[in-house]
């Protein structure tokens, strides 16, 4: 599915061939060879930024940043994983780094877009994530509009946040982290059916989360579903028993 948090584009990773002909019109044997120590490096700090280990995803980019530090998806990486550990004056210099290698590239407009909501200036972020879901060689649109949506429900528009949600379903109907998004939308606005309407939507797509399952769980319980709450109990509790949110419900803190 498609990560409940932001997102962000981990990684465009071109070919070598565009690589190569961005820097050289003719690469010699030494330059293919540092393409792809230069690819290795990047694909491994996806992979560790992917599993959460920002520390090491962090490593391999300053080691990749010693092969070629001009390569624009390497610092917008920089700059999502920057940004990620609180390190925001990094990530604005990797980001404005990589806006001013690849000015059109929509994948770094979503990143930069969506770094800016995290530093709280909603507007301007959702200026460039206009320009990335806007853009029409963008191919996945839908990301740019998710973000767009997370960015005016942190700001407290939810009806700017509601239109958001529906255009990205619109472009991609199976676009589950938008579906839980909704949902949670609406438990926050206190209609708990929806909510759960939702929420069904959403398992028949992606498989149950602790985070799915309570908020049916408690959407459940405010509807008081005796029966119901039960039974999410028990399935929160079988599958995910080291969960926060099991943890919580043997806390019965709702």
């Amino acid at each position: 599915m498609l990560s409940i948090r932001s997102c962000v584009v981990v990684l465009s990773l071109m070919t070598l061939s565009t690589f190569a002909s961005a820097q050289t019109p003719a690469p010699t044997p030494e330059r293919e060879h540092l393409e792809t120590r230069l690819m290795a490096r990047l694909k491994l700090a996806a992979e560790y930024y992917g599993q959460g280990q920002l520390g090491q995803a962090l490593r391999e980019l300053n080691g990749a940043q010693d092969i070629a530090s001009d390569y624009a998806p390497l610092q917008s990486l920089l700059g999502i994983v920057n940004m990620d550990l609180n390190r925001h004056d990094e990530a604005e210099k990797a980001f404005q780094k990589a806006l001013r290698l690849d000015r059109d590239n929509p994948d770094i407009h979503n990143n930069y877009g969506w770094f800016l909501c995290v530093r709280g200036n909603a507007s301007k972020g959702i200026e460039w994530l206009t320009k990335a879901y806007t853009n029409p060689l963008y191919t996945t649109p839908e990301k740019a509009l998710y973000n767009a949506g997370k960015c005016a429900r942190k700001g407290g528009d939810t009806a700017m946040a509601t239109e958001y949600f529906s255009k990205a379903l619109l472009v991609a109907p199976r676009s589950s982290a938008v579906v839980y998004e909704m949902a949670s939308m609406q438990f926050d606005a206190g209609d708990y059916a929806k909510t759960l309407e939702l929420l069904d939507r959403f398992h028949n797509m992606d498989q149950e989360t602790p985070q799915s399952l309570w908020l049916a769980l408690r959407s459940e319980q405010r509807l008081g579903h005796t029966m119901e709450v039960e039974s999410y109990a028990k399935k929160l509790q079988r599958k995910f028993p080291d969960s926060a949110e099991t943890t919580l419900w043997v806390n019965r803190t709702l």
